[in-house]
């Protein structure tokens, strides 16, 4: 009985490395299609001249391509800055790429430490905190901004806000304004309270520090 499995539609004629890139190559099919991919999928892939490859082969070699370009693009846009995953997500989709091409150089990045949503939320924060004196709420809001996850928020609010130190940094920011806490007006107690709210600090506690009596 003849074998019936329908065979490979095309052969490899040869395979160049490319004059400009020499980290790439380009691949002749004897279809007359050509096409480039780098040196690290041609060496994955382990194809050769004279191998005979199927649609589905060749749709691979592509998809495999892609991911490498995405894990290109996603590398250079960590180099600038660190991100969080959803950020980057969204950076790598706004240039034209799929999900099913994102997804998976960004399970990558996370494995290899290239992205930690905790750490770049803690980063984030500390220089917030160090530089701008934003209270918990603000930071919230701008991790939210930042596309980093509802439960990585709520678990680094809670490291960088320790009991006690939200009024700390309320009474910091008031001294450094040369503000004096207990003569205020009911003008003045207005005003601070509102650019203390706005700063992202809770009620409660901004009524706690400006009420005191210490």
């Amino acid at each position: 009985m003849k074998n019936l499995r329908r065979r490979p539609t095309t052969k490899i004629l040869k395979i160049t490395e490319q004059k400009r890139r020499n980290d790439r190559r380009t691949v002749f099919l004897d279809d007359g299609r050509v096409f480039g991919i780098s040196g690290d999928v041609f060496i994955t892939s382990g194809i050769a001249a004279g191998d005979e490859l199927s649609e589905q082969d060749i749709t691979r070699l592509e998809q495999a391509e892609n991911r490498q370009k995405v894990l290109a693009a996603a590398l250079n846009l960590l180099s600038y800055r660190q991100r969080s995953r959803g950020e980057l997500a969204d950076r790598l989709r706004n240039k034209g790429w799929p999900a099913d091409a994102v997804v998976p150089v960004l399970d990558q990045l996370e494995e290899q430490g290239y992205l930690n949503d905790r750490e770049f939320a803690l980063a984030f924060g500390r220089d917030k905190i160090r530089f701008r004196s934003l209270g918990p709420q603000a930071l919230r809001a701008e991790l939210r901004q930042k596309r980093v996850e509802a439960s990585v928020i709520d678990t680094v609010i809670n490291e960088l806000y320790p009991e006690g130190f939200e009024a700390e940094l309320i009474t910091n920011l008031l001294e450094k304004k040369r503000i004096d806490r207990h003569n205020l007006s009911a003008g003045e107690w207005k005003k601070i309270s509102d650019l203390l709210a706005r700063k992202g600090f809770n009620w409660s506690v901004i009524k706690q520090v400006l009420q005191t009596n210490e």
